[in-house]
């Protein structure tokens, strides 16, 4: 047997310091018994104790004994590569960040000449690979601080992208932020944090989400609103909550749910055809040719579809989209469509019409298949390899599925066809899922927590980016006039 032990906090909450470190000593004694029948112990000499008091008391005269050694106040400790200071204004983290992100500066400078040197969108990449990556680790959990310390963060990114870019000192902020797309910092730890969250959101009773939860219940009292800022994490949380009822969720990692050898069903996936389909002088007799002629009777023929429809207008729900799915065959039972989530993705709802397929076929009394869909992407995804582990619950259940459809002795054949090159089937069920995304009543049908992620990162975006529009009425208004251009990419 091999045992890992890695670092453990202990905190007592209360008003009173020196019954706290009572309490605080007790429990320590009780963890080190119990880790010596463990067979481990606790190293005195590297453990530390830290008062978080906002009051300007002289702490330093108390102590604290583990294991017979005296452990005095500190005024910062540092748990799981965050710093914390005895009155939580971030500070110390904030200083520790800068200093670890220097040496990476330095390398940026030495890249960049006048006349030689890194191409400025390298040296982007260079600077979010090694300087950003170290300044906005846990990002999102040292708001709210002081602005004069949040502000260090953001002047030396201006600086990295001056040098990165070749911009003189005066060169207006919104300008830089305009060119490269590189949002500020406080728009970036917002996009963290909403992935954190979302990625809690996806599993039952999830220990982060309830103490979320208490901390909302707090924030809306009306002593808590008048001494304190929200914290960001909270907001984002609130934010993400209107979108609690969409997200899929499983006890344990979707990957886990089945048994591991659903894993290994091999698929039958061709994707060879559909390229000599497209490349054909006449698609649709190409493809009549390779499966129309000469097909068995009992073979059912299914053609799959999604649609995404996006408009510049805000819809019934307060989205600028809409998606469905559709799926058509002369069989009338195969004949679905649905209108899902209006902010899944193309891939989730073309996922989402195999998988009702896939449900149709396994209490339907036929024994060969044959699904048509234009989404390369997801029956890549069902065939690779990489599927094993998979990030999409989606492929996760088609494999699943395709094992129990196995086990009844049915076959099924995915198959790539081109979109739009007069195949009937695929036309027919590219109409249905364009009327149902339409007109359609959504249903209720749980959609990946990266695509709510998706639409919450690209609206902060756009809030960074027209705040930057904002300003240009008094600084860069030259360059605002005569050459920006709102596109995604530097």
């Amino acid at each position: 047997m091999l045992q890992f032990a890695d670092d453990v906090a202990i905190y007592v909450p209360g008003s009173d310091i020196q019954h706290s470190l009572s309490l605080l000593e007790t429990t320590s004694k009780k963890l080190s018994d119990h880790l010596k029948s463990k067979g481990l112990i606790i190293a005195p000499e590297k453990c530390q104790l830290i008062i978080f008091n906002k009051t300007c008391r002289k702490l330093k005269l108390r102590s604290l004994n583990i294991d017979g050694k005296t452990i005095f106040p500190s005024d910062t400790v540092t748990f799981l590569g965050i710093t914390l200071d005895k009155r939580l204004t971030w500070q110390s983290h904030i200083n520790q960040k800068i200093s670890k992100a220097h040496s990476a500066v330095c390398i940026l400078s030495c890249l960049r000449r006048t006349w030689w040197g890194a191409d400025p969108s390298t040296m982007l990449i260079l600077y979010k690979s090694l300087v950003r990556s170290k300044l906005e680790y846990c990002g999102f959990l040292i708001q709210p601080c002081t602005p004069n310390n949040f502000d260090k963060l953001q002047k030396l990114q201006n600086v990295c992208l001056r040098i990165a870019m070749g911009y003189r000192n005066s060169t207006p902020l919104n300008v830089i932020s305009t060119e490269t797309k590189v949002p500020s910092f406080f728009c970036r730890f917002k996009i963290l944090s909403f992935k954190f969250i979302l990625k809690q959101m996806s599993t039952y009773n999830n220990h982060i989400i309830e103490q979320l939860e208490a901390l909302k219940e707090i924030s809306e009292t009306l002593l808590y609103e008048s001494n304190h800022c929200k914290p960001m994490i909270l907001e984002s949380y609130n934010e993400c909550w209107f979108f609690n009822l969409s997200i899929y969720r499983s006890a344990i990692n979707h990957n886990y749910c089945n048994p591991f050898f659903f894993a290994f069903t091999a698929p039958s996936v061709d994707l060879s055809s559909g390229k000599i389909i497209r490349n054909s002088e006449n698609p649709s007799e190409s493809f009549k040719s390779l499966y129309i002629s000469n097909v068995h009777e009992q073979v059912i023929d299914i053609y799959t579809d999604g649609s995404r429809l996006d408009s510049n207008e805000e819809n019934e729900n307060g989205f600028k989209s809409r998606c469905g799915f559709a799926a058509w065959s002369d069989s009338d039972s195969f004949q679905v469509s649905y209108r899902i989530h209006d902010l899944a993705s193309i891939f989730t709802a073309e996922s989402s019409a195999i998988n009702t397929v896939l449900d149709k076929i396994l209490n339907h009394d036929g024994t060969q298949y044959r699904i048509f869909t234009d989404s390369e992407s997801v029956l890549k995804a069902l065939s690779s390899a990489a599927s094993l582990k998979t990030k999409s619950f989606l492929i996760s259940n088609m494999k699943s599925k395709l094992y129990n459809i196995n086990q009844q002795n049915k076959k099924v054949e995915f198959i790539w066809v081109p979109s739009h090159v007069d195949i009937s089937g695929n036309e027919l069920a590219d109409s249905a899922a364009k009327t149902v995304t339409e007109s359609g009543t959504p249903e209720q049908i749980d959609i990946p927590n990266t695509d709510i992620f998706s639409y919450l990162k690209q609206k902060s975006l756009q809030e960074d980016a027209s705040t930057d529009i904002d300003t240009s009425q008094s600084t860069g208004s030259y360059f605002f006039k005569n050459y920006f251009k709102p596109k995604s990419q530097p």
